[in-house]
């Protein structure tokens, strides 16, 4: 139990991670907040 709930807890931080890189990268190509980093 231990390892399967260690597995998803890092799968979901990786999700997490790429879901926040997408929608920082989808705000810069739209233009839609010209101050974000």
């Amino acid at each position: 139990n231990y390892t399967t709930t260690g597995i998803l807890s890092v799968l979901a931080a990786k999700g997490d991670v790429e879901r926040g890189r997408k929608i920082r990268s989808y705000v810069r190509d739209h233009s839609l907040q010209d101050d974000v980093v």
